[in-house]
């Protein structure tokens, strides 16, 4: 009998953490950057996610090789969740031998009539450091919502 409590407490419990949680998951794909982007956000504690997967490779020729397909598991700094707004902040450098290079990848995206899927911009911001230079790519950006 004392199984079945503990059992039908751990149910209950369980099946009021997954309420209070969701998905997402946001996707590029043009000529400068292919991107996608999956995750768990709560629906409580401010928006915090949970935990994420994203996948990058940087297409633009003028992308320093070391940074094509950057390490982003770590990458997300800064996320905003704020009904319309969906925002995602990236950070990445270079690791290694390589030459020092960085990134900065802001996705900006408004929910849109059906309030699930989400429509917006990126602005991506790469720092090649064998040049000094500073390359800036713009494109549409989607993501969509549970």
């Amino acid at each position: 009998m004392q199984i079945l409590a503990v059992a039908i407490g751990f149910v209950m419990a369980t099946a009021e953490v997954a309420g209070a949680t969701g998905g997402f998951d946001c996707q590029v794909d043009d000529e400068n950057l292919s991107l996608f982007v999956s995750g768990t956000i709560s629906h409580g504690l401010g928006g915090m996610i949970l935990g994420y997967e994203a996948i990058a490779e940087l297409k633009a020729k003028a992308v320093p090789e070391a940074l094509r397909k950057p390490d982003l598991s770590a990458g997300l700094v800064h996320h905003w969740l704020d009904y319309p707004d969906l925002w995602l902040h990236f950070y990445a450098e270079t690791t290694g031998d390589a030459p020092y290079s960085s990134l900065d990848l802001i996705l900006k995206t408004e929910a849109t009539m059906d309030e699930l899927t989400y429509e917006g911009e990126y602005r991506l911001s790469v720092f090649d450091g064998d040049t000094g230079e500073v390359i800036l790519l713009t494109g549409k950006a989607t993501c969509g919502g549970e």
